[in-house]
């Protein structure tokens, strides 16, 4: 009985940490899917005002037939982020997929919580049926979830956690610190990943306009008002 209630321990640890990791890493995926949402609603407004922007400045300063034609080719390239960006949004819905797997995370959360209440050494019986029971559960619950997670939550759940993944950190402590970092900056580099060709789209057009129209332009200049009677 000793080495059943051995591999049943055994079992219900490893389970145990299954679906605690499962839990973070798709809590970590509905705020990540959230902020993608966010970021992408602030990112639009941003550059629909660099496109009003750059549709004001024949307002305000004289510019050339070249020069128009730079900020007409800088217009349409940011009003193509702008449909782009509207587009995927539209279509993947991340603030849904971030409710799907916020509901998930609930039900192994529960499964999670359960799992703390099995007396292995009291009822053995009753522990290995409950594990059973509990193992069908998270089953159903990740069954149940049409969408997964993505490895950036896993990997940024590596970072917080780093002793469920004993054999992916160094046991030198200074190494491992170094490597949990590492595992934080790649998380951060994954979840803002799809914001780079926007982000160089925008600082290009700002080079080029600076470059091209603002330097060296001159203000348009007002006309005189006329003399009083």
């Amino acid at each position: 009985m000793s080495t059943e209630t051995d591999v049943l321990h055994t079992a219900l640890k490893d389970f145990k940490r299954s679906v605690e990791i499962t839990r973070d890493v798709r809590f970590q995926a509905n705020l990540r899917l959230a902020a993608r949402q966010r970021n992408s609603s602030y990112l639009i407004s941003l550059l629909s005002l660099f496109v009003i922007a750059l549709s004001l400045l024949p307002n305000i300063i004289a510019l050339q037939s070249y020069q128009s034609q730079i900020l007409l080719a800088c217009s349409v390239v940011l009003s193509a982020f702008i449909i782009f960006t509207s587009l995927i949004d539209g279509s993947q819905n991340f603030y849904h997929q971030g409710e799907l797997l916020h509901q998930c995370a609930r039900k192994v959360a529960t499964v999670h919580h359960e799992l703390k209440n099995i007396d292995l050494e009291n009822d053995y019986d009753n522990a290995k049926k409950r594990l059973t029971e509990l193992q069908e559960q998270y089953r159903q619950a990740l069954d149940e979830c049409p969408i997964n997670h993505e490895n950036v939550d896993f990997i940024k759940e590596q970072s917080y956690k780093p002793h469920h993944f004993p054999n992916n950190f160094a046991k030198n402590h200074w190494i491992k610190l170094g490597q949990i970092q590492l595992k934080k900056f790649q998380a951060f580099v994954m979840a803002h990943l799809w914001m780079g060709l926007h982000l160089i789209a925008l600082i290009g057009v700002c080079l080029i306009v600076y470059r091209f129209v603002l330097l060296g332009s001159s203000p348009i200049p007002t006309l005189p008002c006329p003399p009083a009677p």
